[in-house]
């Protein structure tokens, strides 16, 4: 196997409205040379082995454009907050097709209500687009496109404990992930449902 090489160009530009609130544009650029894989699979019975099994071997590599746009600041000095979003293109230099299992769309948003400087509640979400791609028996399959919303409250009890209730997938969405290293199953479940935590943070020093 050669060793993969990787080439990335970024071009971005800032702006800032006042001193708390600014915007990001960026444009990426990037490409990859003899990528590992398993792009290859060895039938059951040849060179000894049992069933059919993948090979690792080098591609041309691929090729990715994207551009992505933040927006963050704070209001007041009491909530904090950002929103970005992402979109990107890839192409497969060995079979000039897109790239598959990538997301082209990606978001995400959050915002802080800090109340003191012992208590601040915060509030964010995910989205991932659907992923799309060919496993190695030729299947095609896909996976929708999911959002998934967090949230976190803060309580400083001292200078040395913190307390912290994490929500996750408070929205109890059900979303899966593409099985894209092996490529020989649809897919895998992307995480548990509506979750909550409970974490104790104490400082010795």
């Amino acid at each position: 196997l050669l060793p993969e090489e990787i080439h990335t160009l970024d071009f971005g530009i800032d702006f800032l409205a006042n001193k708390n609130n600014s915007l990001r544009v960026n444009y990426f650029h990037t490409v990859t040379n003899n990528l590992i894989n398993r792009r290859f699979i060895i039938p059951a019975g040849e060179l000894g082995n049992t069933m059919d099994t993948p090979r690792y071997g080098n591609s041309d590599g691929e090729l990715f454009d994207g551009v992505e746009i933040e927006w963050k600041g704070s209001l007041k000095n009491r909530f904090f907050y950002y929103a970005n979003a992402a979109y990107v293109k890839g192409e497969d230099k060995t079979e000039n097709k897109e790239v598959e299992f990538i997301p082209n769309w990606q978001a995400s948003c959050g915002l802080t209500w800090k109340a003191s400087d012992k208590f601040s509640v915060s509030t964010y979400a995910k989205y991932t687009g659907k992923r799309s791609g060919h496993l190695l028996s030729g299947e095609y399959t896909e996976t929708d496109a999911f959002l998934i919303w967090n949230m976190n409250l803060k309580l400083k009890i001292s200078k040395r404990l913190t307390l912290k209730l994490i929500g996750k997938n408070l929205s109890d969405t059900e979303y899966f992930y593409p099985e894209y290293i092996r490529r020989s199953i649809p897919y895998i479940p992307g995480g548990p449902g509506r979750s909550l935590f409970v974490k104790v943070l104490y400082k010795l020093h």
